[in-house]
């Protein structure tokens, strides 16, 4: 049986479709008044490609986050537009590792941003 799986995944593979094993029976999980599923995200577009310096800051810090390339991606981005203000801080509130807030650091120093960067979270 787990040879066809594997041969099945194989040929639906070389059609351009993407074998996912969902986790659970349960579709959305009740915690804390919130709901949580799995989301599968469809879009192709991978700007985060062809910055290679973006790929190596993300492979550093990818142990010590949470956080997903996409998003990691989009605070990279949001310290590139922040470079265009004169001064201010950044703060990153949540911060489980500090993982994100030593890739939005390492930009920043790139992009010259030398005001100070906060990581928040409870104790």
């Amino acid at each position: 049986m787990e040879k066809f799986k594997r041969l099945l995944v194989k040929v639906l593979n070389s059609c351009g479709y993407q074998v996912v094993r969902l986790q659970g029976q349960v579709n959305a999980i009740a915690f804390s008044n919130a709901l949580y599923s799995t989301v599968s995200a469809v879009a192709t577009y991978s700007p985060w490609i062809k910055e290679k310096d973006f790929r190596t800051v993300y492979q550093s810090i990818s142990d010590h986050t949470l956080v997903d390339q996409y998003r990691c991606y989009e605070l990279w981005k949001l310290v590139e537009q922040s470079s265009k203000i004169s001064t201010g801080s950044i703060v990153e509130i949540g911060v489980w590792r500090g993982g994100s807030g030593a890739l939005m650091a390492m930009h920043a120093d790139k992009l010259g941003i030398h005001d100070k960067i906060y990581l928040c979270d409870t104790s």
